[in-house]
């Protein structure tokens, strides 16, 4: 084996310089050993404080930043939605970045705020979790007979409800398993009222687990055949 050749150390501010013709100072000797082991070891420099975090708005694309996964108890899984259950579309503030926007461009659409019925779900080409939604609506107490006028009054289902289970004319109840709703609610079947949002953007319904309609009124609501 070779042996490496050393090369004797020379201080940055000799370099160049000729080595001095008188004799170098004597070296301080080094402690005993058992003096070097009994010393206590010097303390390591502290390390300089962590930049504070800066985190961006929740689900905002002009920072491209995803929203987080919900963290709603009541919510289940996107593999256990199934057709007919009911959630919640938040305000609008909660859906920043969502494709629900694209839905809604040159329209004065509001659905925000309304409970939603999944007719539909998918995972899209990105590979997010989406669901097709269609809202319900109370009409702040008023009959769909007080609110529209009859040639669209069959464009709302009444759901099953504790307040009033007497479909209008040329419609019939949209039936629920086990829980049904608390006041009077129409699922609105009319063209505009279809959304499709990221599974993630919703939260349950009045903070219980989701409602379910039964299934032959998912196949009503999904044909847009109230009868």
């Amino acid at each position: 084996m070779s042996s490496l050749a050393t090369t004797k150390y020379v201080p940055p501010h000799k370099r160049g310089l000729q080595p001095l013709a008188t004799p170098p100072p004597s070296r301080t000797p080094s402690p005993p050993l058992s003096a070097s082991l009994s010393s206590p070891p010097s303390s390591p420099p502290t390390p300089p404080p962590s930049p504070p975090v800066t985190r961006g708005l929740k689900g905002s694309w002009r920072v491209g930043a995803a929203p987080p996964s919900s963290t709603d108890k009541n919510l289940p899984s996107f593999d256990n939605v199934e057709l007919g259950m009911v959630f919640y579309l938040p305000t609008e503030e909660k859906l920043v970045g969502s494709k629900i926007h694209e839905y809604m461009k040159g329209t004065d659409q509001n659905p925000w705020c309304h409970p939603a019925v999944v007719v539909g779900k998918e995972i899209d080409f990105q590979g997010v979790e989406c669901v097709q939604i269609r809202l319900c609506t109370t009409f702040n107490g008023h009959t769909v007979t007080e609110k529209k006028p009859p040639h669209q009054q069959r464009l709302f289902m009444l759901a099953d409800n504790n307040q009033d289970d007497k479909p209008h004319p040329g419609t019939t109840l949209a039936k629920m398993i086990g829980a049904r709703f608390s006041k009077r609610t129409y699922v609105n079947l009319s063209e505009n009222s279809e959304y499709d949002v990221e599974y993630r953007y919703l939260t349950s319904y009045n903070g219980k687990p989701p409602m379910r309609f039964d299934r032959e009124s998912v196949q009503k609501i999904r044909s847009l055949r109230p009868y």
